[in-house]
């Protein structure tokens, strides 16, 4: 997933990163890149 326009948030845990654009919400997977949450608030 290309993540350039995304803001970074968090990291949940060890291993889980949080990106941000406008109300969307991703969590990615930091040792395999692969978007395992995604939700809008």
């Amino acid at each position: 997933m290309d993540l350039t326009e995304w803001t970074y948030l968090l990291t949940f845990g060890y291993s889980l990163d949080v990106y941000a654009k406008g109300n969307q919400r991703v969590g990615v997977e930091r040792s395999t890149g692969k978007v395992v949450i995604s939700y809008t608030i």
